[in-house]
């Protein structure tokens, strides 16, 4: 058995590592906030370019992660023995200034003859709100569409519109979404792509977990730090849930600037 003073010394021993162990952790916390501020500055973080960490970040995501909802379109369909069948499609959409949202096209699903007649709704909690179309393009995939009544608390995208045509290869990107309809949530990620035979000329797809649900959700890339739109995701590759497509807000604005008068477009550059 130890004795009393050997006990005191083990003792004092073990509270002296313990104390010099708690001292080099805090100075490894401060060479660790060094190194993170070194690093922010090695990736350029202040050069007009989009950048290419997200450790550049200096807007709130919250805010536009707010402007994001679910967007459902339902449709009641008859056969040629009227037998009624009822067909949802869930996607994602961001509200925009005015009432105006931005969405995927096929999200949509505009159908609207004798046998078919199909609703678009945005969910905010466990209400559901009318949209109507304004504008949109079916081989483009994208819909600009309104709100029928009134959103109360409404969180509109207030941040900048990019240029896609600017993105690189390994550029930090964010992509929000309603994930197997499991409601809106967000993932990090690259730009993974740029050029493919599919493609439109500014188009480009992102390692971001892409998921059923997540059609018309926003793209945002940062400049200097700060969010830019830069896309809408408008394919999921099955199977491989590290990949969306994305068509280019570039393709978006020049669609709708020739279409509708500048002072009308909801989407501003």
């Amino acid at each position: 058995m130890e004795s009393k003073a050997n006990m005191k010394k083990i003792t004092a021993t073990a509270i002296s590592g313990l104390a010099l162990l708690v001292s080099n952790s805090c100075a490894n916390v401060g060479s660790a906030r060094v190194a993170i501020q070194n690093h922010a500055e090695s990736h350029q973080c202040q050069d007009s370019k989009y950048d290419n960490s997200v450790i550049c970040l200096k807007d709130d995501l919250g805010e536009a992660y707010k402007s994001v909802y679910q967007i459902s379109t339902i449709t009641n369909s008859k056969d040629a023995s009227k037998n009624e069948a009822i067909d949802l499609i869930e996607g994602s959409g961001m509200l925009l200034e005015g009432g105006y949202l931005l969405t995927a096209y096929h999200i949509t699903n505009p159908q609207m003859d004798n046998n078919h007649e199909s609703r678009t709704y945005l969910q905010a909690g466990k209400e559901l709100y009318a949209l109507e179309q304004v504008a949109g393009d079916k081989d483009l995939d994208f819909m600009i569409m309104k709100l029928t009544e009134e959103l109360p608390n409404p969180h509109p995208y207030k941040h900048k519109t990019g240029n896609a045509s600017e993105l690189r290869i390994g550029d930090a990107a964010y992509i929000i979404g309603n994930a197997h309809g499991f409601g809106i949530n967000m993932r990090e990620g690259i730009i993974s792509q740029l050029e493919y035979d599919n493609f439109l000329e500014e188009d480009f797809a992102v390692s971001c977990g892409g998921n059923y649900g997540d059609s018309g959700g926003p793209i945002f890339a940062l400049r200097d730090g700060k969010i830019e739109l830069v896309g809408i995701i408008t394919m999921i590759v099955p199977n491989a849930n590290k990949l969306a497509y994305a068509r280019s807000i570039n393709t978006i604005l020049a669609y709708l600037e020739k279409l509708m008068q500048k002072e009308n477009i909801p989407i501003k550059k």
